[in-house]
């Protein structure tokens, strides 16, 4: 029976396990003691602390997961996120607003909306997010709300991220607007979820069910003419191989998460939680309202304060006791939050993100075209959220099995 050999047991690798194991055999190789990559959830004191992603979408890519999920037979722990969730805020001008038509009004974006679909497709093969949206909107639009979402999602710089590889559909699409309606007529959106004892629950389904093919503590130092070297001394043959590990051309970002629990209700805007375009704070990319977005999963208030990014590098080298005295700064300057948190958590998540530079796109078909029967997967490549990274794997899997009929 033909063997594929998958490095690292990162969500990307687990699901590509999951997906092949009825077609091949698979041998899943894992450096450290556990599976999940980012994926980690940690429950301490009745507070429920992501260190990685706390949701997914169940629209367009997400569709993958829910699937996955109904096979794993793990629907029974889903849970939706609150429909409070869907008010989304952003401070800027030191202020905190509702992301509303409103806003966009007053800050003079809506005019600029009016004539996005006259303007015309670019003729450069990629750009940066900065670009692009100063040349369909405007300076402003880039500045705070492209700045805005892309700080959520890349934690990077609007003027170095690639456009065409950070937001593929909308890049296709060329329009903001288009690509806003035809989701619409796709049936809108499908609210965000979870799981009851956090996002773990993924990972960990997928270990259990792909545990005889799994090998821990183990690390391929090598791969050529398909054969790998391994750590224990080992040798293994493969048909394909599917590495998802990280891509070393690609630059990787850093964020603190702080975590923190209060015995009142200290949110005063109930959301999904803000974000901060880059020059309204020098340290943090946006707070999360983790007991608003799935009260399920906290006993009391919980937000999650995040720390770095490309405006904060040095977060790296910052001490536990000042990233915590950052964020209780913002919060009361941000949220009018005075009152001192009885559980503190900070977990620093480093070279967790990984920076699509302008010209990515060419850096990958470098990679897929180098080598025949390997495959390259995983947030280095094509997307950082956990959906994009289920589709890989699926739609690879899918390809692997049709070829071996």
């Amino acid at each position: 029976m033909p063997r594929v050999l998958i490095i690292g047991a990162g969500i990307t690798g687990l699901s590509a396990a999951y997906f092949l194991k009825k077609h091949c055999d698979v041998l899943l190789i894992e450096k450290s003691g556990k599976t999940g990559g980012w994926i980690q959830t940690d429950v301490r004191g009745g507070f429920l602390c992501e260190q990685g992603p706390r949701g997914c979408r169940g629209v367009g890519q997400g569709e993958a997961t829910l699937n996955l999920v109904h096979s794993l037979g793990i629907q029974d722990q889903l849970i939706e996120a609150n429909p409070l969730a869907k008010k989304r805020f952003i401070w800027t001008d030191g202020r905190l607003e509702a992301l509303s038509p409103s806003f966009l009004f007053k800050k003079g974006l809506i005019r600029e909306c009016l004539f996005e679909f006259f303007r015309r497709k670019s003729q450069e093969e990629d750009e940066s997010i900065a670009s692009f949206f100063s040349r369909r909107f405007g300076v402003k639009t880039a500045e705070i709300l492209a700045d805005a979402i892309t700080t959520g999602i890349y934690a990077g710089d609007i003027h170095t991220l690639s456009m065409r590889s950070c937001f593929p559909g909308l890049w296709e699409m060329e329009s903001i607007l288009r690509g806003y309606l035809f989701k619409r007529k796709k049936g809108g959106s499908i609210p965000l979820f979870s799981f009851k004892e956090g996002m773990v629950t993924l990972p960990l389904a997928l270990e259990k069910n792909v545990q005889d093919h799994l090998l821990l503590r183990t690390e391929v130092l090598s791969y050529k003419n398909n054969k790998a070297r391994l750590s224990n001394g080992k040798e293994v043959a493969y048909d394909y191989l599917i590495d998802t590990t990280p891509l070393k051309e690609v630059s990787k970002s850093s964020i603190a998460l702080i975590h923190l629990g209060f015995d009142n209700d200290t949110i005063k805007n109930p959301g999904f939680g803000h974000l901060i375009p880059t020059g309204n704070d020098p340290h943090v990319l946006g707070v999360v309202y983790d007991s608003c977005l799935f009260p399920q999963q906290n006993k009391q208030t919980k937000l999650t304060v995040m720390v770095g990014g490309a405006r904060f590098p040095e977060v790296v080298n910052t001490s536990k006791e000042r990233l915590i005295e950052i964020a209780l700064s913002a919060l009361k300057r941000q949220m009018d939050i005075d009152e001192r948190p009885s559980f503190v958590h900070s977990h620093l998540c480093k070279d967790a993100i990984p920076q699509y530079s302008v010209g990515h796109h060419r850096l990958i078909e470098e990679y897929e075209a180098k080598w025949k029967n390997h495959f390259f997967l995983g947030s280095s490549t094509e997307g950082v959220a956990v959906n994009c990274l289920i589709s890989q794997a699926d739609r690879l899997a899918k390809k692997i099995a049709l070829e071996l009929q």
